[in-house]
């Protein structure tokens, strides 16, 4: 099928998938948010939106007097042209569909906006002046981050400026929509949307005698991710990562080689390294720690002489080990590496079509415990290796006392239990 180019094009179903793919591989322009809006040709009042993350959503679009009026119909696979076309045609030509479209006028006295409340419920969570039944605490830092990526990934763009109102109406289609793409995610989305209203009942921003819409809502199931990188595997990978970009080769390399998690490989800088003492150490600072319980010492040999070559090639106004750019403002340390990774994974002929076999960047860390795991390390040893507080000690026993006496006679027998495979790496590349 040829590039789908123009921006009206008769919407089918392979159509809108390739405009949604084009889109997110930057084939076809994109405004300034990322997002690129497409017309059909047989029903003008419907529109598609695509962003470069991969999702794509129908839109509603139209006038109705002075007013130009936009309601989302629903995400690409969960809704099909043919019905996204039946509900846009209903929606123009059906007066009292339009009416309800039509914002609120100044005198009704319109909710504050979803994005308001959001922010009155970080401010008094955050302080303890307003805490969640189950909870008498107050919340980590790391909580508190984790609420502003959630809302900011799966409410912002549609509800931010909306009252709540508009969110109750539509959490149980939001919720089936965000499950299509990430079900773990759409469960961390409904438990915030759960505090938020009762928040805004606290407020007056929700009747306080009206039930909590997410409490009708039941989450997905989770399962407890053990994949990690088999010996086969991770020798695959390594070759792939070998004729890959430097940057990303080197700082996929320092992940698998310390099992520190990503965000604290992307933030290492080298005031926090000690490459010339005998015992060459990373001072991991406890923001990018789990619980943020303490700093952590890394002994890094393994990977000291590839530090100390990046040293040597960094710009001396640098302080990230892994800087991305230089802006009017200084460096910034490296911030994307998805699609590095998918192209890595790809080469290692690692990826699979089903999520839960698909190898992430955070089943490095993970290999590095199994590693630990096949050399009979304890789960204590193991437990602190990874940074983890001594309370997890029983959580990492759960993941990595699931090798096998197979695995482990395998290991011993080809010496893949020490990271050979990245001194190889290491010495292949020197």
């Amino acid at each position: 099928m040829a590039k789908t180019t123009d921006s009206t094009f008769n919407f089918t179903q392979a159509r809108v998938r390739l405009a949604i793919e084009q889109t997110a591989a930057g084939v076809l322009p994109t405004d300034k948010s990322g997002r690129a809006t497409f017309s059909d040709s047989d029903c003008r009042y419907l529109k598609l939106i695509a962003g470069k993350s991969g999702g794509g959503s129908y839109y509603f679009v139209s006038r109705v007097g002075r007013r130009c009026l936009k309601k989302k119909i629903g995400d690409v696979g969960i809704v099909t042209v043919k019905e996204a076309r039946e509900v846009a045609q209903k929606m123009r030509f059906d007066a009292s569909n339009a009416a309800l479209l039509a914002p609120r006028p100044e005198a009704a006295h319109p909710g504050r906006p979803l994005g308001e409340i959001f922010s009155g419920y970080l401010k008094a969570h955050a302080s303890g002046q307003w805490l969640p039944k189950n909870r008498r605490k107050r919340p980590t830092d790391r909580t508190m981050k984790n609420y502003e990526d959630v809302f900011n990934a799966t409410l912002k763009r549609d509800f931010d400026d909306r009252p709540i109102e508009d969110l109750a109406s539509g959490l149980a289609d939001l919720f089936r929509s965000v499950s299509s793409r990430g079900p773990y995610q759409a469960n961390r989305m409904l438990a915030l949307c759960r505090n938020l209203f009762n928040y805004a009942a606290s407020t007056g921003d929700w009747p306080s005698s009206s039930r909590n819409p997410a409490d009708g809502i039941v989450r997905n199931e989770e399962h407890h991710r053990t994949r990690y990188l088999s010996d086969s595997e991770r020798q695959r990978f390594t070759t792939a990562l070998m004729s890959g970009d430097p940057l990303y080769r080197d700082f996929f390399a320092v992940a698998i080689a310390t099992g520190m998690r990503m965000d604290a490989c992307r933030h290492m800088r080298w005031s926090d390294l000690e490459l010339d003492s005998n015992s060459p150490c990373w001072n991991v600072p406890r923001q990018f720690m789990k619980g943020r319980h303490r700093d952590v010492r890394v002994r890094i040999d393994g990977i000291a002489d590839l530090l100390r070559q990046r040293r040597t090639s960094t710009p001396r106004n640098c302080p990230w080990v892994f800087g991305w750019r230089e802006t009017s403002d200084g460096w910034e340390p490296l911030r994307h590496y998805a699609k590095q990774w998918e192209t890595i994974i790809r080469k290692a002929e690692l990826y699979t079509e089903d999520p839960s076999k698909r190898p992430r960047p955070h089943d490095l860390r993970r290999t590095f415990g199994m590693n630990m795991a096949t050399m009979r390390h304890s789960m204590t040893a193991i437990n602190d290796a990874l940074g983890n507080s001594p309370a997890s000690v029983a959580m990492t026993n759960r993941v990595y006392a699931q090798v096998s006496d197979e695995a482990r006679e395998r290991a011993a027998a080809d010496g893949a239990g020490d990271l050979s495979f990245v001194r190889e790496f290491l010495r292949s590349d020197s």
